[in-house]
């Protein structure tokens, strides 16, 4: 994406986030949830009215990076006064490892902080080791550990921290 960019996300952008979505989950979590949960709470989560009210809310920011289309998406919000919380960042898996996360990670942050917050919290699924190494390598450091159950299947989450 050497010539892309980071934008924020349109109406118009819904179709592109959710299919990077799609691949983004089934690349990363197919092993750990299977094929049909991976469907299942990508159908729930990014359903058309979700993702355009995250688009439309001015309390979240929700991004896009495009290099001949959308190649990538980040979305977050302020939790509380002083933690903001990083929701997602996707990029479809053929461009992993190309730096477009980063990019999408320093613009969201940036925004997240002009709106006041100290601290970022970000949570990802404690099976998710390319994404636990994103985050630790810009900075988070663990902060907690707990099961839940998405789409049926307990898994482990994990909750980073860091200073925006």
């Amino acid at each position: 994406m050497s010539d892309g960019h980071v934008r924020p996300a349109e109406h118009d952008d819904i179709s592109a986030i959710q299919r990077v979505a799609r691949e983004t989950w089934h690349a990363a979590y197919d092993p750990v949830l299977g094929p049909e949960a991976v469907d299942a709470t990508v159908e729930e989560w990014y359903a058309e009215s979700v993702v355009a009210d995250g688009i439309a809310n001015d309390a979240t920011a929700y991004l896009v990076a495009v290099d001949d289309g959308v190649v990538g998406y980040a979305f977050g919000g302020q939790i509380e006064a002083d933690l903001a919380g990083l929701s997602a960042i996707y990029v479809q898996p053929d461009r992993w490892g190309a730096g477009i996360g980063h990019r999408l990670f320093v613009a969201l942050t940036d925004r997240l902080r002009e709106r006041g917050p100290e601290r970022l919290q970000i949570r990802v699924l404690a099976a998710n080791d390319r994404a636990r190494t994103f985050y630790e390598r810009h900075g988070a450091t663990l902060a907690d550990r707990q099961q839940i159950t998405l789409a049926e299947v307990p898994v482990d989450k994990v909750t980073y921290e860091r200073p925006l």
